[in-house]
């Protein structure tokens, strides 16, 4: 089997206190997020986090063989 794993988890909180759009170049990711990031990348995979003061998202995309 091959293929892709999507693991999407929400909340509905105030956001990640001190961040902004993961794709902008203020992103300050915290060091939880930055392990997540980090095997993420050794898997091959994509992180993606949305947050706002509606509450987060995070998006990780990784593949299987």
């Amino acid at each position: 089997i091959s293929g892709r794993i999507h693991l999407v988890s929400t909340d509905n909180g105030h956001g990640v206190a001190g961040t902004v759009e993961r794709d902008s170049a203020d992103f300050r990711p915290g060091i939880g997020i930055r392990g997540i990031k980090a095997r993420v990348d050794q898997l091959g995979g994509d992180l993606r986090i949305r947050t706002s003061s509606r509450g987060t998202r995070v998006h990780v995309v990784v593949p299987v063989d």
